[in-house]
């Protein structure tokens, strides 16, 4: 599932599999990419790698700092 940084920022969505209760627990978490070439998502739950996986995309001008807060958090960071 693709975002990019400003709607991660407004909207601070999940993107995960939510299932009513009742349904089978084991559930396959897609792949959430954040396209953020400025380094601007520093918190929400897209860092939340224990919720699914995320990919970020981003630029070289991205700061150094936000580039270590996704890596200590589990995100794969690309340029």
């Amino acid at each position: 599932i693709l975002v990019g940084a400003g709607t991660a920022r407004t909207d601070k969505p999940r993107l995960t599999v939510r299932l009513p209760a009742g349904s089978p627990a084991a559930v396959r978490q897609p792949l959430r990419v954040l396209l953020d070439s400025r380094g601007t998502v520093v918190e929400g739950a897209l860092l939340d790698t224990s919720l699914a996986p995320t990919l970020v995309f981003t630029s070289r001008s991205a700061p150094a700092a936000t580039r270590e807060i996704w890596k200590a958090a589990g995100l794969e960071v690309l340029e």
